[in-house]
């Protein structure tokens, strides 16, 4: 309860920031002992063990053994949830997003979390009007300093969760979404088809 929980959730590649977020926890734990980094390794077995050996050798380089920890494998939805429910902030720090918008993100700010991501692909758009945190990728010392400003200003986050939250329930299903995509296909064809003389 005393401790400043950060979470961070996903594949161990380094593309998605995972060891610029071990850097940062390091930089910050030298003024703030009591943050705390627990990183959810989606991984299975015989895949990606290299990426997340090399994230558990960078924590005992630093030193911050002690401030993070990580849990390998995949987890049920629910549990990922209740790590959601449990953290301070959310840390995704992207150096390259390989797909569409991250939807650990968009499930973060869905159950009211404060993110800290990065400026690339439609992560800024997402998190502007102080819906959460963009840093520069690949960059600890900005990463380091958002959340040491999280920790000084705990209020402010948990507002700024709150907000994301409101935000997500504007934001299109999926549902939605295919029903839009649907009509437009129909709409196309029906013009179409119009046009063709018989």
């Amino acid at each position: 309860e005393n401790s400043f929980n950060i979470l961070y959730f996903g594949s161990p590649l380094t593309i998605r920031g995972i060891d610029s977020l071990i850097k940062a926890v390091s930089i910050v734990k030298n003024e703030y002992s009591h943050v705390k980094l627990l990183i959810l390794s989606r991984r299975r077995d015989n895949e990606l063990s290299r990426e997340e050996l090399d994230a558990q050798e960078l924590i005992l380089k630093l030193g911050i053994e002690k401030n993070v920890q990580i849990i390998s494998g995949f987890l049920d939805k629910d549990e990922v949830k209740k790590f959601i429910g449990f953290s301070d902030l959310i840390a995704l720090p992207f150096k390259i997003v390989p797909s569409d918008v991250p939807t650990s993100i968009l499930e973060s700010m869905a159950l009211g979390k404060t993110v800290i991501s990065t400026a690339v692909d439609g992560i800024p758009e997402l998190l502007e009007d102080n819906r959460g945190f963009v840093v520069k990728q690949n960059n600890e010392e900005d990463l380091a300093e958002k959340i040491v400003f999280s920790i000084q200003n705990r209020d402010l986050t948990k507002s700024m969760g709150k907000k994301a939250a409101s935000y997500m329930q504007t934001y299109p299903r999926w549902h939605n979404v295919s029903e839009n995509v649907i009509s437009e296909i129909i709409k196309v064809f029906n013009t179409g088809r119009r046009g063709v003389a018989l």
